[in-house]
C-alpha cells in the first residue's frame, strides 16, 4: 500500500467522525498497463468497523493513520 494522505483524517478529527475502513481486492486486474480496455473481473470489497475520532486530536493523527492502515493491513492478508 501507498502512504495514505493526511487530509482525510484531519476532516475526520476535525469533525469527530468515525473512519471506516474499506478494502478493495482484485480491481487492478481490470485495466492492463497502458491499455484502454476494461475488463469484467470479480472484486472482493471488505468494509471493517467504524474507528471512532470522538477525542482524537490533530496530535494524535500519525497513530490514527497507522491503526487504519494495520486494520485494512489484516483485512487484506
Amino acid at each position: 500500500m501507498l502512504p495514505f494522505k493526511k487530509g482525510g483524517f484531519i476532516m475526520a478529527i476535525k469533525a469527530q467522525a468515525p473512519i471506516v475502513p474499506v478494502a478493495v481486492h482484485g480491481g487492478r486486474a481490470a485495466m492492463q498497463k497502458g491499455s484502454k480496455i476494461i475488463r469484467p473481473v470479480s472484486v472482493t470489497i471488505r468494509v471493517a468497523p467504524p474507528i471512532e475520532t470522538a477525542g482524537v486530536t490533530l496530535a494524535d493523527r500519525d497513530q490514527l493513520i497507522e491503526k487504519v492502515r494495520q486494520t485494512i493491513q489484516q483485512m487484506i492478508a
